[in-house]
């Protein structure tokens, strides 16, 4: 016989957690930087689709997250490279970029519906790259 906490959707374990919403509960997945560990995390969809309202008045807080590639081909006989750029803002904001192939390699496994995790190092370099796709975070906009 299964137990009833079994029966209890994955998603739950999220349900009242601080940022975004999913079908009228809070996701958890928002839009988050951390200055002190210099690390940014957040679902695409969610920092797209959930306003973040502003404590101290009646406006909205801005935030993204994201990353992309650059690819930088400079004339012969110089060899050409590529880059990753991520940034995050939501009251504050933090950046970083790579050379790094796997780092180049982890963004193409982002899309839409992803949550990204980085983390910057002390010369502004990014030092890891997380990108998650689940069912849990908010979709993007169709």
């Amino acid at each position: 016989m299964l137990s009833l906490l079994a029966l209890v959707p994955f998603s739950s374990a999220h349900a009242f957690t601080s940022g975004g919403t999913r079908e009228g509960r809070a996701q958890g997945h928002d839009v988050k930087v951390n200055l002190t560990t210099s690390t940014a995390s957040g679902a695409l969809g969610t920092a797209r689709l959930e306003p973040l309202p502003d404590p101290t008045g009646d406006t909205y807080i801005e935030k993204g997250i994201g990353c992309y590639v650059e690819t930088i081909v400079p004339p012969p006989p110089a060899h050409g490279y590529s880059e990753v750029h991520c940034s995050a803002f939501s009251g504050v904001g933090l950046a970083c970029l790579s050379q790094d192939e796997a780092m180049v390699a982890a963004v193409e496994a982002m899309n839409g519906d992803s949550k990204i995790t980085f983390s910057v190092n002390a010369a502004g370099f990014c030092a890891t790259l997380k990108v998650e796709n689940s069912s849990i975070y908010q979709q993007k906009a169709n």
